[in-house]
C-alpha cells in the first residue's frame, strides 16, 4: 500500500468565474476532465488527489493555516498561469514560492490559459514544462475549453488534457514507485502520524472525502482499502497488516449498513478486525441521526448505538489530535501503583466509568487507611508495543482493578480477560479487590467470566445505571487490603 500523490492546483479566482446562468467555471471543468484522464493513465483514481482551495480564504493572514498545510503535503504543483495569476498576491507571492522553497524541478507544471511572455514568469520557472491551453485566432487568442458549456465538444481542449495527463501520470507513477510498499504478512512501518479511513456507504462518500482532505492538509497519512484484494480473506489479511503498523482506525457510519464482503458487512468486518487488534477506534455518525429504530440490520444498529453523534468538524479535529498522539511513543510513568485502582476500560467507556472513579475518591476521603488511593487508566494511544507494556505494567502492579464492560466490543473484553489471566501469574501479591463492572447499555451480549472465578472477582451488574450500593463489597475489600 502507498500514499496518494497530491497534485496542488494553484489558480487565480478570476479564472474560474462561471459564465452567467451556470455554476461551473473553467478551472472546475479542467479539474474534472484532468482527473478522469489521469485515472486512466495511472490506473486508479485512488492513487492520486487533485487539491485546490475552492473557497479561497478571505483573510490574507490565514495562509499560515489551511493552504500552507496543504502545500507542505504536496508532491506536484500545477499552476494555471494567466495575467491574473501572476498579479495575484495569493498565487505568485505565497503558493508558488512556498512550494519552490522545498520542491523544484520536474514537479512543477504550468498550464497557460492565454499567451504569457516567458520573462513574465519568475526566472526559475521559465524552463518549467508548459502546456498551452490557448490558440491564436483572428484578432487575438482563444482559451481551449472556453466557454465551458461547450467544452465537451472542444477536441483541442481534450487533446491538451490528454497530453498533460500523460506527463503528470508518468511522474505520479514514478513517485509512487519510490514509496515504501506493504509486504504481505508483514506490518508496514508507520512514518509519522497516520490513520486508516474505513470504507463508508455511498451516501457518506462526500463526508469521507472531506475528512480525508482535512487530514492530508496537516500531513496525516490517510490509508485506505483502495488496493486491498476483492475477496473477504484477502481483504482481512491486508487490513490486519495495515493496522498492525500502529494507526488509528476511523469509521464514518450512516443509517445505511453498506455492502457485504463475503458473509459480513464491510463496516462490521473492518470494525471487528480493528477491535481484535486492539487498535484505537474513532467512529462518527450524523448528530441528526437520533432515532435508530428504523435501522433494520440489528448488527448495524448495535454499531450505531456505540458511535459518537457529534458535528463532523469536531470529529475531524478529534481524529487529527488522535493521529498526532498515536505517532508518539506512549510513555509508561515510573510510579508506585500499589495503591492505585486500575479502571480497565475501552476509551469509549470512559464516561460510564466516571461514577466508579467518584466512588473510589469518596472512599479515599472517608477512610484514613485509604489516603493516597487513586484511579488510573490504561494508555490508549501510541505504538502497539508501548500500549501492551503499559497494560501489563498496570495489571501487574496495581492494587485493585475494575474491568469495565460497557459499550466496548465483546472481542475487546475477551482480550482483557485473556491479558488478566496471563499477567496475574506475574503479580507479587494478590489484588486487594477486583471486580467486573457490567454497565450500560442494557441490550448487549452476556459474557462468560468464569475464567476469572479463581480471582474471587465480584460482578457489579449495573446495566441500567450505576448503583453505589453494588460497589460496597469492592470498596470494603479495597480498604481492608490497605
Amino acid at each position: 500500500m502507498t500514499m496518494k500523490i497530491r497534485v496542488f492546483i494553484s489558480y487565480a479566482k478570476v479564472n474560474n468565474l462561471p459564465p452567467t446562468g451556470t455554476k461551473e467555471g473553467w478551472v472546475d471543468r479542467f479539474e474534472m476532465e484532468l482527473k478522469n484522464r489521469l485515472a486512466e493513465e495511472v490506473g486508479r483514481s485512488e492513487h492520486f488527489e487533485l487539491w485546490r482551495d475552492n473557497a479561497r480564504l478571505n483573510n490574507f493572514e490565514e495562509i499560515g493555516g489551511q493552504i500552507a498545510d496543504a502545500l507542505k503535503g504536496t508532491d506536484i504543483f500545477l499552476m494555471v498561469a494567466s495575467h491574473a495569476y501572476l498579479e495575484s498576491r495569493w498565487c505568485s507571492d505565497i503558493e508558488l514560492p512556498t512550494f519552490i522553497s522545498s520542491n523544484f524541478g520536474k514537479r512543477i507544471f504550468c498550464v497557460k490559459t492565454r499567451p504569457v511572455e516567458p520573462n513574465a514568469l519568475p526566472e526559475r520557472l521559465r524552463e518549467v514544462l508548459g502546456f498551452d491551453f490557448w490558440e491564436e485566432e483572428s484578432g487575438g487568442y482563444r482559451t481551449l475549453g472556453d466557454p465551458v458549456t461547450t467544452a465537451h465538444e472542444d477536441a483541442k481542449f481534450h487533446a491538451m488534457i490528454r497530453r498533460l495527463a500523460q506527463q503528470l501520470g508518468a511522474l505520479i507513477r514514478e513517485l509512487r514507485d519510490k514509496q515504501p510498499q506493504v509486504v504481505e504478512g508483514k506490518p508496514p512501518v508507520a512514518i509519522g502520524p497516520a490513520v486508516f479511513l474505513a470504507d463508508a456507504s455511498d451516501d457518506l462518500e462526500d463526508v469521507r472525502d472531506g475528512v480525508e482532505q482535512y487530514l492530508r492538509q496537516f500531513r496525516i497519512r490517510v490509508l485506505s482499502s483502495a488496493e486491498f484484494p476483492a475477496d473477504a480473506v484477502g481483504h482481512q489479511s491486508a487490513l490486519t497488516s495495515t493496522l498492525q503498523a500502529g494507526v488509528t482506525f476511523v469509521q464514518l457510519l450512516s443509517r445505511v449498513p453498506g455492502r457485504k464482503l463475503g458473509s459480513e458487512r464491510l463496516t462490521q468486518l473492518q470494525y471487528r478486525i480493528a477491535r481484535e487488534l486492539g487498535r484505537r477506534v474513532l467512529q462518527w455518525r450524523d448528530p441528526n441521526l437520533l432515532q435508530l429504530d428504523g435501522v433494520s440490520d440489528p448488527a448495524h444498529r448495535a454499531l450505531l448505538e456505540t458511535t459518537a453523534a457529534i458535528g463532523i468538524e469536531e470529529f475531524k479535529n478529534s481524529v487529527l489530535n488522535a493521529a498526532r498522539v498515536e505517532a508518539e511513543p506512549a510513555s509508561v510513568p515510573e510510579q508506585d501503583l500499589s495503591q492505585a485502582v486500575f479502571i480497565n476500560c475501552a476509551c469509549e467507556d470512559r464516561a460510564i466509568a466516571e461514577p466508579l472513579v467518584e466512588a473510589v475518591r469518596k472512599s479515599a476521603a472517608h477512610w484514613a487507611a485509604a489516603k493516597g488511593v487513586n484511579c488510573i487508566f490504561a494508555v490508549d494511544a501510541g505504538r502497539p508495543s508501548a500500549i501492551r507494556s503499559d497494560l501489563e505494567l498496570k495489571l501487574q502492579q496495581c492494587g485493585a482493578m475494575i474491568l469495565v464492560y460497557g459499550g466496548a466490543s465483546v472481542e475487546w473484553v475477551n482480550e482483557q480477560v485473556r491479558q488478566i489471566r496471563k499477567t496475574v501469574m506475574k503479580r507479587k501479591r494478590a489484588f486487594k479487590a477486583i471486580a467486573i463492572y457490567d454497565g450500560p447499555p442494557d441490550k448487549k451480549v452476556n459474557l462468560d467470566f468464569s475464567a476469572l472465578e479463581a480471582l474471587e472477582i465480584e460482578l457489579l451488574n449495573c446495566r441500567e445505571g450505576f448503583e453505589l450500593n453494588k460497589m460496597n463489597w469492592f470498596l470494603a475489600s479495597l480498604v481492608k487490603g490497605l
